[in-house]
Parts: C-alpha cells; sequence; structure tokens
C-alpha cells in the first residue's frame, strides 16, 4: 500500500513538473512571439439595437428558410456540442450575441465533417460559418467579417525538446494536421519541396493521441484547441515545442449566395463591446490546469514555483549583465558602425545630412547618382548652397525649413530639384530635424526619392481622368454607378438630365424611387439581382420612369458589376439611352404597315369576289334550275331524287370553293392534330393516283423516323390534290411525278442567305414532276389568287394560293424549284411537333356505328331554316331538342328547366350576344353541360388565329346528318360526367 502510495505521490509530483515546464515553455516561446489576442477595435460600440437597410430586414424576414447554420461538433473550446445536446463554445457565444441583436433565431445543423461543412457553404446550403479562418481559396464562395479572435499555431510533440521547434526543424520527419482545416493549406505551403512527410488526420483528438503514441513526430495545430484537448484527455507527455508563424484569425463566413445576410451579421457583430468579448475569449480560450491536489502536492507546486522564480530572475539577470557588457564592447560599437556605413553606401534611396545654412555635410552614393554628380564627395564640395543650386524654386527650401522648425521633420516632402546639369527632377524628402544641447538645430537627416517617373503616371492618370470626365460629360447617353443597395453613387451630366434632376438631388437615392410603377421597379430589381448572382452583363433592357416634371419616358438601358480589387462585387455602373422617340416611331411604323396590308387586303378581297362570282353563279343555277323540276315532279307526283341529287352535288361543290377561300384567307376554321406525314400521305396514294391516270408514273419516297407535325390531316389531302393535278397538266401526257418526305434542320446562318426560309426544325413534304416547267415570270406570281396559265375555263388561279395559305396558316413555308422543260419541284416546309398527340373524338368515331341518343339538347341558331333543319336531325337520332331562335330565348329556357341539360348546341355568331357568352351564361346554371360551337366563320370569336382553342368542340357549317350526329355523340361519350351517354340527372342536383 505504502508503494502504491509513493508511487502515486511521485506521479504526481512528476505530472506537475511537466505542466510547469509547459508553462515556461509558453511563457518563453509563446507568449513573447503571439499571445492571445481579440482582433477587434476598442472603440467598438456598445451592445443597442442594429440598424438594418429596408432591403437588409426585408430579406431576412422573407427567408428564414435559407438561415441555416453549420457548425462543427469536434472543435472544442471553439464550436461542439454540450452534454445537452446544444451548440456550445466561444463562436456559440458570439452567434448568441448576433441573434439577439438581430432579434432572429439561425437553424443549427451540426456537422462532424468539416471537408462537407465547407461544401455546404460554397454551394449556399450552409448560409452561415461561425468560427472559420479566411484563405484565397474559401474567399470565392464566402464572405468574411473582421477577425474576433487571434490564436497562434504551434509545433506539439512527444519529447521535452531542449530547444525551440519550428516546422524548418522537422525535416525528415513525420508531420500531422488536421484534413481540410486551415492548417493543412499552411503547412503544405510549406512543405515545398517534400521537406518532411505530411500526415493528414480525422481531428484534433486523433492528431494528439498519434503523436503521444509515436505514431507522428509533430502535430501542427491552433494553442487554444490543442490545449483543451490535452487537458481534457490528460495527455502530460505532449508539449508545445515551438510556434509558427501563421495565426488563426477566426471570422464568420458567409456564403456569397446571401450578400444582405452577411451585411446584416456584419453590422451585429460590430455591436459587440470590446469588454464583452475579451469576456468571451477569457470564457473559453485560457491556459489554467486546475487540479485536486493532496497537501504534499500543493508543497510540491510551492517549491516548484520558487525555484521557477529565481530560475526566471537568475536569468533576468544574466541577460541585464550580458546586455551591459555589449554595451560597453568597442570592438562591438566598431562593427556596428560599419553595419551602418555598409547600410549608408548601399541604400537605394539618397541618405543626407545637410546644415540649415544650406550646406551637405554627408551624402550617399545614391544621392550623388540622383543629382547627377559622380561621387558623394563632388556633391559635397559643388554644392555650397543648397537653396539656391539645388531648389528650382528657393521658396520651397524655406517652406522645408520651416515644416523642420515647426513639426521637427517630414515624411513626405514633395519638391521640384536642379540636377547637375540643371534638368528639374522631382524628390520626395523624409526628414528629421537633429537639435544641439541648447535646443537649436544642428542639422537635418534625412532620405531623399527620385519620383520623376512617379509623377509622370500621375500626370498621366490625371490627365486621363480628365479625358474620361470629359467623355462621361460630353456623351449622349446617361452614365451611372450604384451600390449593391441600389443607391446611386456617381452619374454625368446626361444622365441628369434624362430624369431632370440636379446632382445633390439625386446622389444617394434609390434607383426605384424613379421607377414609373412597382412593377417596373421590382423588374430591375430582378435584374440587377440576377446579375449580382451570376456575373453577367445587363444587355438592352427597358426601364420606363418617371421624371421630376411627371412626364413618363422609356430608357434602354445596359449595365455591368463593379468590382474591387479582389474582384469582390461593389455595386453596378450602366448607360441608358432615351428611347421614347423610337418606341412612339416604331409603333407609328407598325400603325402604317397594319393599313397598309388591310389595304393589300381588300385589294385581294375584290379580287376573290369578282374570281368566284363566276363559280358561284354557276353552282346556284344547277341548284335553283333543279329545284324547279324537283317541285315540279312532287306536284305531278313523280319521283324527284335525281334532281335533289345533283342539287346535293352542287352544293357541295359551293362548300369546297367556300373551304378553298377561307384557306386563302387564312381564317379556315380548322382542326390540328398530331399527325404522322407518311401516314397521312399514304392514305391518299391510291386516290392521286386515279386522279392523275394510268399514264403518270408516282413514285412514294418516305422518310424513316419521320417527325411529326401538327396541322388538320384536310389540308394535307387539298395541298396534295392540287398540287398533283397541277404536275399532271404539265406532264401533259407519259410523265413521272415523285412524293418525298424528309427532315431538315435550318440554322440561322444559312437562313440569312436564303431568303424566305426559316430556322428550326422543319418536315418536309415534297412534289416533283418532270413537266413543261416554269420560267422567272411564272415563278414570280405563282401563288397570287387567279393567277392561271391555263386556258379559260381549265383552272380558277385558287389552287397554289390556296396552298399558300395552308402553309402559312400552319407556320411553315414553300420553296419552289422550276426551269422551262426541266419540270418543277415543290417542297413544302412544315414545323416539327413537339407535344403528345391527343387522341379527339373523331378519332374514338372514326371505325365505330354512330349509336341513336336519348339526351337531352339545348339548340341555339338565329338562322329560322338551319334551326328547323338542325332540330330536325336531332330528333330523327333519338334525341330530345329544346330549340331557340336567339341566346335570350336559350337562357330563359335553361333557367325555367328543373330536370338536366346534356348538351348546348349553338352558333358563334348571333345578334346581340355570341356563341362563347351564351355559354359562359348557361354553364353556370348547368355547370356539367358540354358545348358544341357551329358556324361558317368565326371571326375569332373562339377561334384563336384561325385554330380552335384548347378543349373546344366545333361542327363546320355547312353539314350532313351524319356528320352532325357522329359529332354529338362523340361530344356526349366524352363527358367524365356521363356513362354510356345515358344517364338522366337533375338540374338541382347540379345546381346545389
Amino acid at each position: 500500500m505504502n508503494t502504491l502510495s509513493r508511487k502515486s505521490r511521485s506521479t504526481n509530483t512528476l505530472k506537475i513538473w511537466w505542466v510547469v515546464c509547459g508553462y515556461i515553455a509558453f511563457i518563453l516561446y509563446i507568449a513573447p512571439v503571439t499571445g492571445f489576442a481579440i482582433a477587434r477595435d476598442n472603440t467598438a460600440p456598445s451592445s443597442g439595437a442594429v440598424r438594418l437597410t429596408d432591403q437588409e430586414s426585408a430579406w431576412l424576414k422573407a427567408h428564414p428558410e435559407k438561415l441555416t447554420l453549420f457548425f462543427n461538433t469536434e472543435f472544442p473550446p471553439i464550436e461542439f456540442i454540450s452534454g445537452s445536446g446544444s451548440f456550445t463554445g466561444m463562436g456559440a457565444d458570439v452567434i448568441s450575441r448576433i441573434e439577439s441583436f438581430l432579434g432572429i433565431d439561425f437553424v443549427k445543423i451540426p456537422l462532424d465533417d468539416w471537408n462537407r461543412h465547407l461544401a455546404a457553404l460554397k454551394s449556399g446550403e450552409c448560409a452561415i460559418a461561425p468560427t472559420i479562418v479566411r484563405t484565397d481559396e474559401r474567399e470565392t464562395y464566402a464572405f468574411f467579417t473582421q477577425p474576433y479572435a487571434t490564436v497562434p499555431v504551434v509545433v506539439i510533440t512527444p519529447r521535452t525538446p531542449s530547444a525551440k521547434t519550428t516546422l524548418d526543424d522537422l525535416a525528415g520527419r513525420r508531420v500531422g494536421v488536421v484534413s481540410g482545416y486551415a492548417t493543412e493549406t499552411y503547412v503544405r505551403t510549406k512543405n515545398v519541396p517534400d521537406r518532411f512527410e505530411l500526415v493528414t488526420v480525422a481531428n484534433v483528438s486523433e492528431g494528439l493521441r498519434r503523436t503521444a503514441f509515436g505514431q507522428i513526430d509533430a502535430f501542427v495545430e491552433n494553442l487554444a484547441v490543442a490545449a483543451y484537448h490535452i487537458e481534457l484527455e490528460g495527455i502530460p507527455t505532449l508539449r508545445v515545442a515551438g510556434t509558427t508563424d501563421y495565426q488563426f484569425a477566426w471570422c464568420i463566413g458567409v456564403s456569397r449566395e446571401y450578400p444582405l445576410l452577411y451585411s446584416a451579421i456584419n453590422k451585429a457583430l460590430e455591436q459587440i463591446s470590446t469588454d464583452e468579448m475579451t469576456a468571451i475569449r477569457k470564457k473559453w480560450i485560457a491556459m489554467e490546469v486546475d487540479f485536486k491536489m493532496d497537501p504534499t502536492t500543493r508543497r510540491n507546486i510551492i517549491l516548484t514555483a520558487i525555484f521557477s522564480v529565481l530560475l526566471l530572475a537568475g536569468l533576468t539577470g544574466i541577460t541585464i549583465f550580458l546586455k551591459r557588457r555589449l554595451n560597453q564592447n568597442i570592438a562591438g560599437l566598431k562593427e556596428s558602425e560599419k553595419k551602418y556605413r555598409r547600410l549608408f553606401n548601399n541604400a537605394v534611396e539618397g541618405v543626407f545630412q545637410t546644415t540649415p545654412d544650406g550646406r551637405f555635410l554627408s551624402a550617399n552614393p545614391s544621392l550623388a547618382r540622383i543629382l547627377g554628380f559622380n561621387s558623394a564627395r563632388e556633391l559635397i564640395e559643388q554644392l555650397q548652397d543648397i537653396e539656391k543650386q539645388h531648389y528650382l524654386n528657393p521658396e520651397d527650401r524655406k517652406t522645408f525649413q520651416r515644416i523642420m522648425e515647426t513639426d521637427g521633420g517630414t515624411s513626405d516632402f514633395e519638391v521640384q530639384l536642379r540636377k547637375r546639369d540643371g534638368s528639374p527632377i522631382w524628390a520626395s524628402i523624409k526628414a528629421r530635424a537633429v537639435r544641439d544641447e541648447s535646443g537649436d538645430i544642428h542639422h537635418f537627416d534625412g532620405l531623399l526619392e527620385d519620383i520623376t517617373e512617379r509623377k509622370h503616371v500621375e500626370k498621366a492618370l490625371r490627365e486621363s481622368e480628365e479625358r474620361y470626365r470629359t467623355i462621361l460629360d460630353e456623351m449622349s447617353e446617361g452614365y451611372h454607378e450604384v451600390d449593391l443597395a441600389g443607391n446611386f453613387t456617381f452619374f454625368n451630366e446626361a444622365f441628369l438630365n434624362l430624369f431632370g434632376y440636379s446632382r445633390d438631388e439625386m446622389l444617394g437615392t434609390r434607383f426605384n424611387r424613379y421607377a414609373a410603377d412597382e412593377a417596373i421597379a421590382k423588374r430591375i430589381y430582378r435584374i440587377y439581382n440576377e446579375t449580382f448572382r451570376t456575373g453577367v452583363p445587363i444587355q438592352s433592357c427597358e426601364w420606363d420612369i418617371l421624371r421630376k416634371d411627371g412626364e413618363r419616358r422609356t430608357l434602354e438601358f445596359y449595365a455591368s458589376l463593379l468590382r474591387d480589387s479582389k474582384g469582390i462585387p461593389t455595386g453596378f455602373r450602366g448607360i441608358v439611352r432615351d428611347i421614347t422617340q423610337d418606341k412612339q416611331a416604331e409603333a407609328e411604323r407598325e400603325k402604317l404597315q397594319t393599313q397598309l396590308t388591310q389595304a393589300q387586303k381588300m385589294e385581294s378581297v375584290g379580287r376573290l369576289a369578282g374570281g368566284v362570282a363566276h363559280d358561284f353563279n354557276n353552282m346556284l343555277g344547277v341548284i335553283l334550275g333543279h329545284a324547279e323540276l324537283a317541285l315540279q315532279k312532287a306536284r305531278n307526283k313523280q319521283n324527284p331524287c335525281s334532281n335533289l341529287e345533283k342539287i346535293q352535288t352542287a352544293a357541295r361543290r359551293s362548300a369546297d370553293l367556300t373551304k378553298q377561300l377561307l384557306a386563302f384567307a387564312r381564317k379556315q376554321i380548322i382542326e390540328p392534330k398530331r399527325l404522322d406525314l407518311n401516314h397521312t400521305v399514304e392514305k391518299m396514294l391510291s386516290m392521286l393516283r386515279r386522279l392523275i391516270g394510268e399514264d403518270i408514273d408516282l413514285s412514294w419516297v418516305p422518310a424513316r423516323k419521320l417527325w411529326p407535325v401538327k396541322m388538320d390531316p384536310t389540308q394535307v389531302d387539298q395541298i396534295l390534290a392540287n398540287l398533283c393535278v397541277n404536275a399532271r397538266d404539265a406532264i401533259a401526257g407519259v410523265g413521272k411525278l415523285t412524293i418525298e418526305t424528309g427532315m431538315k434542320t435550318f440554322d440561322p446562318g444559312y437562313c440569312a442567305d436564303h431568303p424566305g426560309f426559316i430556322p428550326g426544325d422543319f418536315v418536309m413534304l415534297a412534289v416533283s414532276d418532270n413537266g413543261c416547267g416554269m420560267d422567272q415570270e411564272i415563278l414570280k406570281n405563282l401563288f397570287e389568287p387567279f393567277f392561271t396559265t391555263k386556258e379559260i375555263g381549265k383552272g380558277t388561279g385558287l389552287g397554289l394560293a390556296t396552298i399558300y395559305g395552308i402553309v402559312k396558316q400552319n407556320n411553315g413555308f414553300i420553296n419552289v424549284y422550276s426551269e422551262p422543260g426541266r419540270g418543277s419541284t415543290f417542297k413544302i416546309y412544315l414545323p416539327r411537333q413537339h407535344s403528345f398527340a391527343e387522341k379527339t373524338a373523331s378519332a374514338v368515331h372514326s371505325e365505330m356505328s354512330i349509336p341513336p341518343g336519348n339526351e337531352t339538347i339545348l339548340l341555339v341558331e338565329d338562322e329560322p331554316e338551319i334551326l328547323e333543319m338542325t332540330r330536325t336531325m336531332l330528333e330523327q337520332k333519338g334525341y330530345s331538342v329544346l330549340s331557340a331562335a336567339s341566346p335570350a330565348a336559350a337562357i330563359q329556357i335553361a333557367r325555367a328547366r328543373t330536370d338536366r341539360i346534356h348538351l348546348l348546341i349553338t352558333d358563334v355568331i348571333m345578334p346581340k350576344m355570341n356563341g362563347r357568352d351564351l355559354a359562359e351564361q348557361v354553364r353556370d346554371l348547368f355547370p356539367e353541360i358540354e358545348l358544341l360551337f357551329m358556324s361558317g366563320y368565326t371571326a375569332n370569336v373562339i377561334v384563336h388565329q384561325g385554330m380552335l382553342n384548347d378543349g373546344v368542340a366545333f361542327l363546320q357549317k355547312p353539314f350532313s346528318i351524319n356528320e352532325l350526329a357522329e359529332k354529338v355523340r362523340a361530344v356526349l361519350d366524352l363527358s367524365p360526367s356521363l356513362s354510356c351517354g345515358h344517364t338522366k340527372q337533375t338540374a338541382g342536383a347540379e345546381k346545389s
């Protein structure tokens, strides 16, 4: 038992000696060199409310989810997790004060992987790093506050070194650092070339343990964290062996994704007083060891301390004695004088001693060279009156002496001097007055630097700045600069003239104050913010402003980021130009173009009216004649079917002519669908072969994997029929006709060289023949309505004009190549369709019979004959029909109706109310009612640019009973509220 006690006391004594020696090492090696410091201004303001800008406050309130703070769980005492699981340490206390000043709580996320921490800060996932050291690489993705604590980085070894150890003493040894820490970057820069073996560890604890067990020879880390772990883990064999020239200057890092958050945190940090920051530092960073000791141990510590004090006193006495001996050593004084003389003679600047009366006492060779003398001796002998011989303006010498008399010296006295050959130079003089025992000036000691070149550069810079300012003031465009908050900091006269304000009125004001309305201000803010985020300059954006006199003007502006010397954004600069008159002129040009287009359209309408009158008169003659014959047969009780069939044929021809005219005018009501052009053409081939006859060989060349297009399939039929008929007429005998498809992509460069072509992806439909061909005169008028080269009665001249209208209606274009005697090729390019195919009602019923119905239909038509005819058709198919001759009557019927109405069929164009407005009112009464519109021409009421609006069912007039029945059945069967189209519901249930 006594043996164990003696061992315990021996062990305690050994530990005490190690601790004391550690303190001595700290005092001798660490404290004089670096020490602990708080990197703060002593005049820091006391705590209080932080004055944030409106922009900063708004951002903090609007983005609470962005306030993420990642902290290191294994970095005590700076930042770690306490026993209760909360964020604690020196960084936590600083962050807590910042939160109280800003009135917010950051979202704190623990992380034990420092490299993961840095990656999150770089991506913006982590907004705040509470304790981080600034490096060049980290500055590329994070803002840094001023350091709030500074701690030295030291070398720790497992043995007590006999002398101070630095990184230079570790050549060939194994040196450990924590991976990802700033110490790793620092040590790597010192390890060039590879003087020692660099070993990275996961954390400080691992590094200290591996050093203690001899797995590495030294460990480099900041003193505060290392001392904390040595004491916490009880590793008495580790000691601070030396310092480095690097210190941990801890800052708060903020991701560059959040500049407003950074400025707010910076302001809050400045509110923490010096005393409060010192208290936080002392709470966590200290070199104190607290042992619970028995009396014997306490006595040993006292004896050891006395011995240490005596040892320090002895060392101090020896040091003082040695210094006195050195001061008395004559040989040392002589050596010092030699060193001074070498420094004097080798100095790059001119060194001199002069008297107040203007004589040189001494001068170095550099001064002689600057003033054009061969040696210092020559200068001293020849310059006997400095004021007259040396100064270009003697009054400057008097000014120099007056400064030396009153101030005792000068750090930068710029003056023009005269060289030996009389040429002038500019010099900067640093001098002090040396006085004798009576207080009078004995001489001047000074340094002289030739700044002639610098003066020339400064003059060139001033002239350049003057030219720059002259250009800015004389340019017609307005130039401006704003800070990151959007406040104007600089502008030229043209900019002020554009806004109508004076310089004092605009300086320091926000840019959004001058926006014409709030929406414009927000748009400009978003543009500036995007430029700040991406660095991409603003290109040609419009900014509507209100001048001081209230006039609204439109400006075109360009802007880019302003950066400081480190590349950090500080604001924006830009150029604005008043384009108000340009915009007005553009609007006027568009108005004139519209008027011209309308005039041309009216001219075409006139030509169309004259062209179709003959055909319509012929067909009306057929209809009227056969109608009279049918009536006579009916009166005579004869069968009039043959006459009625001829009336029907003439009526269909009239309808076809109407569709051709609408296609030409691009007002035809179409139902575009996603088409496989190969499939659509193949369905037409048999009809086309019958159309062109047996003497002409029809060749079909489809492209593989053809892109889809979106257009009405009947329009494809029209295009092919017209082109094939024209090719047949051009061949006039035996020949060959080829139809092919393909895919083409045109870039802007190609289109610029080929007028009429449009950039993008297109599907090509080409029709070629080996007929007679066409000359250039015919090609110029090819698509004009009623232009034809056929004999009278053989053609109307509408075929190619119709094709042109269809292609334009589908956003495509046509290219024609032809030569007399060599045939013709028509290439039609239709835009590639990227959207998914939609299954339409007609597709559902294309291959099935049309069943009868029993639903209730509200029919609205202002033409009595059409109303009666349609009602009869629907009733023949089994439907219950409520007919109305006007929208008002239809609404009255709907309001009085108690049972359900399944479908509304309405004409589009009617007096007082159109079909779309009627449908909206009826749907208010019957929300689940289905809609079917009918018309021959809609004037864009339900048709937008010649196409149906999405989800609108449409029936083209004139129509047959089967076409009507098919369309009605398709609309009802697709209704989500009907089951098989035969379910009856009450109107009251729908209105609930």
